[in-house]
C-alpha cells in the first residue's frame, strides 16, 4: 500500500495550526454589567466627596458661629475687655505653673456724676472709661483684663513675682499722674485700686473679694485730683 501524506502549506500570516488564530473578543453581559456597577460605584464615592467637602465647610462655618457667639457672651462690647462670665473661664483655664497671679482690682471713680451731667451724659461716661482702658494697657502692658462691673476693673498678671508687689503699685501711681498730665481728657482719670497676690488656685476669688483688699483699695493708688465735671453753664 501506499503511503500518503498530506501537504501543509504555510498560512498566509505565518501561522500554521488553524487553532492559532486568535478569536474574536467577545464582552459577555456579565462583564459589562460589572463595568456599568464599577462606573456607578465611581460617581457614588465622586458624589459623597463632594457632600463631605461641603458637610465640612458647613461644619467649619458653624464652628465659627460659635466661636463668635462664644466670644460676645464673655467680652464687654464698649471696652473689648473680656466680662465677669470671661474671668470665671479664665480661672477655669489656669494651671498650678501660672501662679502666682498679681491681681489688680480699680473702681473708677466719679463715673455716675459723668454719666449724669445733662450736658455730657453717658457719652463722656464712655470716654471716662475708654480713657481707663488706655491707661490700664499702658501701665500693665502684659496683663489679662477685665471689665466686671459698670466701673470695675481687674487686671490679672500670671506667674507674678511677689517681691515686685510695691515697685508695681508706685508704677501705676506716677504713669496715672503721666497719663493725665499728657492725655488733659476733659475729665481726668481717677480711680480707688488695690492690690494683691493669689498664690493659688483655691485663693483666686477670695484674694478678688476679700476684706483686706477692699480695705487697701484708697492706699494702692494715690492721685492728687478729683475727676472734673463740665458745669452745665
Amino acid at each position: 500500500m501506499t503511503e500518503t501524506s498530506e501537504l501543509i502549506l504555510p498560512h498566509p500570516l505565518g501561522m500554521n495550526r488553524p487553532d492559532s488564530i486568535p478569536k474574536e473578543n467577545h464582552t459577555t453581559t456579565e462583564e459589562k454589567d460589572l463595568g456599568r456597577e464599577n462606573r456607578e460605584l465611581k460617581y457614588t464615592i465622586e458624589k459623597l466627596e463632594n457632600e463631605n467637602k461641603e458637610l465640612r465647610e458647613q461644619i467649619e462655618i458653624l464652628k465659627k458661629i460659635a466661636e463668635d457667639a462664644k466670644k460676645k457672651s464673655i467680652t464687654d462690647t464698649l471696652t473689648d475687655f473680656q466680662n465677669r462670665r470671661g474671668l470665671n473661664e479664665f480661672k477655669n483655664s489656669l494651671t498650678p505653673e501660672d501662679y502666682p497671679l498679681l491681681i489688680f482690682s480699680a473702681d473708677l471713680d466719679n463715673l455716675r456724676e459723668i454719666n449724669n451731667n445733662p450736658e455730657v451724659g453717658h457719652k463722656a461716661g464712655d470716654e471716662y472709661i475708654l480713657s481707663y482702658v488706655k491707661f490700664i494697657k499702658e501701665a500693665i502692658p502684659n496683663a489679662k483684663n477685665f471689665r466686671i462691673g459698670g466701673d470695675e476693673f481687674i487686671s490679672i498678671l500670671k506667674k507674678f513675682n511677689p517681691d515686685l508687689i510695691k515697685k508695681i503699685s508706685e508704677t501705676i501711681t506716677h504713669q496715672l499722674e503721666n497719663f493725665n498730665n499728657r492725655e488733659q481728657n476733659r475729665n481726668w482719670l481717677k480711680f480707688t485700686s488695690g492690690i494683691d497676690i493669689a498664690a493659688s488656685d483655691n485663693l483666686f476669688y477670695e484674694t478678688i473679694d476679700n476684706s483686706d483688699l477692699k480695705e487697701r483699695k484708697s492706699k494702692a493708688v494715690k492721685n492728687g485730683q478729683q475727676a472734673q465735671i463740665p458745669s452745665s453753664s
